[in-house]
This record gives C-alpha cells, sequence and structure tokens, in this order.
C-alpha cells in the first residue's frame, strides 16, 4: 500500500470514529493501518515520520510490543541510541519471551549492533 492509501485509510477510520466513538474495528484498523504506514516509511528510511505512526499505533495498541521494537529500530537508524534502548525495554516489558527486543537491546550493551541492523532492519 503506498503512502496516499494509508492515510486515506485513516481518514476513513477517522470518519467512522467521529460518528461511533465506540466503533471498536475502526479503531483497531486505524491503528493497523498508522503501524504499517510506519513500517513503510520505515523501509524508505523516513525514520522520523516512521516513529510518528509508531507513536500512533502505540497509542492506540499501548500494550502491543512490536511497535516499541519498530520504534526503536527508528531511533537506531537514527542514531538516537537511549530513545531506541528505551524502545527496546518497553517492549521487553509488555513480551518478556520475545527475543527481538532483549536481541536488539543487548546488541547495545555488547557493541555489536551494527551487526545486528545489517542482518535485519
Amino acid at each position: 500500500m503506498k503512502k496516499k492509501e494509508f492515510q486515506k485509510a485513516i481518514r476513513w477510520f477517522n470518519k467512522a470514529i467521529s460518528i461511533d466513538s465506540d466503533f471498536e474495528e475502526a479503531w483497531t484498523r486505524k491503528g493497523e493501518a498508522y503501524f504499517e504506514k510506519g513500517k513503510n516509511m520505515y523501509e524508505n528510511g523516513e525514520y522520523d515520520g516512521a516513529i510518528r505512526c509508531f507513536d500512533e499505533t502505540i497509542s492506540i495498541f499501548p500494550d502491543i510490543a512490536e511497535p516499541w521494537i519498530y520504534k526503536g529500530n527508528a531511533y537506531t537508524k537514527k542514531e538516537v541510541y537511549d530513545e531506541a534502548i528505551r524502545c527496546y525495554e518497553k517492549a521487553i516489558t509488555m513480551d518478556p519471551k520475545n527475543a527481538d527486543p532483549w536481541d536488539r537491546r543487548d546488541a547495545w550493551y555488547n557493541g555489536s549492533v551494527e551487526n545486528l541492523f545489517r542482518k535485519s532492519a
């Protein structure tokens, strides 16, 4: 999906929510649209925009680890390391069995972050 399509979908979900603020599916789809838009922006090197999208996703799904991991990845690419670590640690508290945020956070502590991001982004 292209950026314009994500934005169009988000507008439609916002309209549905403005009509019925308890419309759970519209909230869910809006959160998913922001997450997918953020991943798309991240893949295209638009890290600031990706972070904003992940923040929107987090505001809708505050207890899900994955947007925190992606947000940490975007901060890593921007070389804002303290925020990246904070995001990974937040993801760990939400999903302690998920190895991904542990690996990414620990890469900072053992100095292997460059290798981690060469093989996966």
